[in-house]
């Protein structure tokens, strides 16, 4: 008997720019950094200078949640991440997903670069991504990955 290995088909979906989760996480920074300063404040009042430092905060929050625009390439045995503009498919990358919560979703990809350097979030939404949702959520959880960075 001949067994067949099936691989779901090569398919691509675009990551976007989210200004809704990057402003939450902007948000939610900055209430953190109100709510140290209100403590370290409630131990001695020479702290409040600090509350100066607050919309810097907030800021460096709201950059480093911005999402760069990216490719998710599945070409039937390897996810390739990449640059949306760039005409090459990108690194093999590891997908891991750490949140499901039916209509979007948290990635983690791994590049075979070092611990910290190849890691790249990626947030996912039905609403974003349409018609593709689906057969992305299949190939995610049923497909095996040949090649592993």
């Amino acid at each position: 008997m001949l067994k067949h290995r099936y691989h779901p088909p090569a398919f691509q979906v675009e990551v976007r720019p989210q200004p809704r989760l990057q402003a939450a996480i902007a948000s939610l920074a900055g209430s953190a950094g109100l709510s140290a300063v209100a403590a370290a404040m409630a131990h001695d009042r020479a702290f409040w200078p600090l509350l100066a430092v607050l919309p810097a905060w907030v800021c460096l929050a709201w950059q480093r949640a911005q999402v760069c625009p990216r490719k998710l390439q599945w070409d039937g045995q390897t996810w390739r991440l990449g640059l949306l503009a760039s005409l090459d498919p990108g690194a093999p990358v590891a997908l891991e997903v750490l949140f499901d919560f039916g209509s979007w979703m948290l990635l983690r990809s791994r590049t075979a670069e070092p611990r910290w350097f190849g890691l790249t979030y990626l947030p996912l939404s039905s609403a974003d991504l349409g018609a593709s949702w689906g057969m992305l959520r299949a190939t995610l959880y049923s497909a095996r990955q040949i090649q592993n960075p």
